[in-house]
């Protein structure tokens, strides 16, 4: 297996997260693998501390790049020009992969879809019923990624090997923002990064004055992006004490998990910080709006809880995540 290969993982932070038991699973089988993965500027800080493993990041508006400007782009942050083998680990199609598959030098390159044109120069990948469907994430990686190395990888996976590696001053960060904490803290993640699986803020609205009366919980935390700091302080305002609630802006996507694990549950929409959540074992209420929860949610841990949908729409209404809540919160602060 040894040589030089890069993957591909420019999505989104929430499915990069399941990249990760993959990932060590393969450094495991083959230590002297040198690994490179290319990554968005959404997924980047998920990988920064993985050891031996070399980071790449595409710029955030690679998408209008030329492609000899962005392979410039890349070669000047330290990217090889060619590998022995490039690997999607995206197992749904998308034109994004296409094009990189393309843009890359490599004696192989794998993927399990993969455009026409492409025929002849990607090697197909396949997945159990050639689909991901109703399977945990990390094992479609894992099995992509041993039909490239042509090798069982399964053995060697540690299922409870699934949280990213922080750093010192991601815990330094959430200290000095969060404070030194006192009695049970919850935290509420509204916005997804996808318009498609954020809620209507209507519910939120009428679903944390509900949320935040809980006599056991002491303080509660609004998380979101600096663009989003306008919309926390419309629902910090509508919380039932608005003086407990503290709006939270983390520096990376990892250092949010440094501030989850500060916290005794976390309610969130399908999302990055949801996922993150799982991966760090901190309880949490995960309110989706349908989609294969099977996939993205194969295993829940003690005190977790998920509302898939809601019985008249996909959004579940406001009664609906407070009748979940109420059902989750003595797992936290019983």
């Amino acid at each position: 297996m040894t040589g030089a290969c890069l993957l591909l993982r420019h999505d989104k932070a929430g499915d990069a997260i399941k990249t990760l038991p993959a990932l060590r699973t393969l450094r495991e089988a083959d230590p002297n693998l040198e690994t490179h993965i290319l990554v968005s500027s959404h997924n980047a800080s998920l990988f920064e501390h993985e050891p031996e493993v070399r980071i790449h990041v595409l710029p955030q508006h690679w998408h209008g790049l030329a492609d000899e400007v962005l392979l410039t782009h890349l070669g000047h942050g330290g990217m090889p020009t060619a590998f022995s083998k490039v690997i999607n680990l995206l197992c749904d199609p998308s034109a994004e992969s296409d094009r990189l598959l393309k843009l890359f030098r490599a004696t192989e390159k794998y993927s399990a879809h993969f455009d026409a044109s492409l025929d002849g120069e990607v090697n197909r990948l396949t997945l159990p019923r050639n689909s991901p469907a109703k399977r945990d994430e990390s094992m479609n990686i894992l099995m992509l990624l041993g039909g490239a190395f042509d090798k069982d990888l399964l053995p060697l996976h540690d299922v409870g090997d699934k949280e990213p590696v922080l750093h010192d001053e991601d815990a330094r960060e959430a200290l000095t923002l969060m404070g030194e904490k006192d009695g049970t803290w919850l935290g509420f993640c509204p916005f997804a990064g996808l318009a498609s699986r954020t809620h209507p803020i209507e519910r939120w609205e009428a679903f944390l004055p509900q949320a935040t009366r809980s006599p056991f919980v002491e303080k509660f935390f609004l998380f979101g992006a600096p663009g989003d700091c306008k919309r926390l302080e419309q629902l910090r305002e509508r919380c039932y004490r608005p003086e407990a609630v503290q709006l939270c802006f983390p520096s990376s996507f990892r250092t949010l998990g440094a501030y989850l694990l500060r916290l005794d549950g976390v309610v969130a929409v399908d999302s990055g910080p949801l996922h993150l959540a799982h991966a760090l074992d901190v309880r949490s209420l995960g309110i989706l709006s349908g989609g294969d929860y099977k996939r993205w949610f194969a295993t829940l841990g003690e005190g977790d809880r998920l509302v898939r949908r809601g019985l008249l729409n996909r959004f579940p209404t406001s009664l609906e995540m407070t009748w979940a809540f109420r059902r989750w919160l003595p797992q936290v602060t019983g």
